[in-house]
């Protein structure tokens, strides 16, 4: 039997602390282990207590929650799910906590009077689950747009394999940051077209292609329609599709998926699930 994950919450407001540990406790997978109500607070929590996972609210007293994320990540990284009142379907929001090393967003539970308490209960704890197990790296800079950038990618002159035409990138729940990360390790433009399938909800693309282009520095462009792969730039798909290789070698869009699981980038007749 898999131990239970131990959650630290971090929330100024001993309220929304007290309303999300009760709704935490309602399932045995999920053990609330300690509370924070400041970004010292949760770095000593962290350090003391070791959670499995953290939940951060942006709204601290005279502090930003991302900017406690951040620190976190930094210096003792774990995976953190940012709990909100704010709309956590706002792009600005979501892709400041994932360029801060957050897994996520998720909004705070409604009253527990309300018809979609229990829903968004269930929703937040298999959130939880899922994210506690999602390996993290510590994040030692900022992610913004390279200045300069890096040497061009040399192969060894005793390779005789066959050279390579095209760069294929699959993520799923936390790979936004890790993606953003490896763009950033290549050229801008790159020499060979990059192709991209992200995990991503319904209606996140665009603010993801902007945000990945304002941290990387690659041209990043949405497939909405067969399209042949130029290099220097990065196609990605749009949320909740997959992408295949035509015969004719062109990008199209596979049939939509309800949930979202990654495509491998293949011919289509060879088409498979990962």
């Amino acid at each position: 039997m898999r131990p239970a994950t131990r959650v630290l919450i971090v929330d100024d407001s001993a309220t929304a602390r007290h309303a999300l540990r009760e709704a935490l406790r309602t399932d045995s997978s999920i053990e609330v282990v300690g509370e924070a109500a400041t970004g010292d607070q949760a770095g000593r929590e962290v350090l003391r207590l070791r959670p499995d996972i953290v939940t951060m609210d942006v709204y601290l007293h005279r502090e930003n929650g991302i900017d406690v994320a951040a620190t976190l990540m930094r210096d003792m990284p774990l995976p953190i799910l940012v709990v909100t009142g704010r709309d956590p379907g706002d792009p600005k929001l979501l892709y400041d906590a994932l360029a801060a090393g957050a897994l996520d967003v998720f909004c705070k539970l409604p009253i527990r009077t309300a018809p979609t308490y229990d829903v968004q209960r269930r929703r937040l704890i298999r959130l939880l689950l899922a994210l506690s197990r999602v390996p993290v790296v510590r994040r030692r800079r900022a992610m913004v747009a390279r200045q300069v950038p890096p040497a061009p990618i040399t192969r060894p002159m005793n390779d005789t394999s066959r050279r390579p035409e095209v760069i294929l990138l699959g993520a799923s729940t936390g790979g936004p940051p890790v993606v953003a990360e490896l763009l950033r390790s290549l050229p801008s433009p790159c020499a060979l077209p990059i192709v991209l399938v992200q995990h991503l909800a319904e209606g996140f693309d665009t603010g993801f292609a902007t945000w990945l282009k304002e941290v990387t520095g690659h041209s990043i462009e949405i497939v909405r329609a067969p399209t042949f792969a130029r290099s220097g730039r990065v196609y990605l798909a749009p949320s909740g599709h997959h992408l295949v290789f035509s015969s004719r070698g062109a990008l199209a869009l596979s049939e939509k998926s309800s949930h979202m699981s990654l495509t491998g980038l293949v011919p289509s007749r060879t088409r498979c699930r990962a």
